[in-house]
């Protein structure tokens, strides 16, 4: 799953890129390691971890995490780090980032940019993980009945890997999907989980 923030439809038709602006430039060599920041999509926020390392022969790769979404790295497209500029790509998911080196905050500074440009920092460490929920990982349906009469569809993905067990929620029959589980709860043969977009809560 490589679309990092595809369940909000609102953000598709803003624009794409921006221009980014900042103090302090990079020596090529700070953008070797582990960077993390939050993306904030609505009322949801997603975690963010960058792992950049240097290529034979020169220039850099790396892979994403996004935690909150899947345990999976996603392998990164086109790293650069030129002149205090930190920049990359994900093709398979049509994003991509650029970020300026600010010597005061230690940070890259700058844009994520998925069909909309959201602000990015990333600071020097790894996201920290999340708890395992053991026992769960898989594609689990139901059907909820509404207010209305009517039932919607619910799926229900779990991951578990290193960094912890990932949990979204697709609602097809309201065209929503990949939306982040931020807490899932597991007491015997009761589980629980919340949503934070739009806010409810589901057992």
């Amino acid at each position: 799953m490589h679309s990092i923030i595809r369940w909000s439809a609102a953000l598709a038709a803003l624009p794409a890129m921006a221009a980014f602006s900042g103090a302090g430039v990079a020596k090529a060599q700070e953008a070797a390691g582990d960077w993390h920041g939050t993306l904030s999509a609505g009322a949801s926020q997603f975690r963010l971890g960058v792992t950049l390392k240097p290529k034979p022969g020169g220039g850099y790769e790396g892979v994403l995490l996004s935690p909150d979404q899947t345990p999976a790295p996603i392998p990164l497209n086109g790293v650069k780090a030129e002149g205090g500029v930190l920049s990359f790509s994900i093709d398979a998911a049509h994003a991509s980032y650029s970020g300026r080196w600010d010597e005061g905050r230690k940070a890259w500074v700058g844009e994520w940019s998925q069909g909309a440009a959201l602000p990015l920092v990333l600071t020097a460490g790894k996201p920290d993980p999340l708890p395992v929920v053991a026992g769960l990982d898989g594609d689990w349906a139901a059907t909820v009945p509404i207010p209305t009469g009517a039932k919607i569809r619910l799926i229900l993905h779990v991951r578990s890997g290193p960094g912890g067990t990932a949990v979204t929620l697709d609602s097809p029959d309201q065209l929503a999907y990949g939306i982040p589980i931020p807490s899932l709860t597991k007491q015997g043969q009761k589980v629980g989980f919340s949503i934070t977009a739009p806010a409810s809560r589901e057992r």
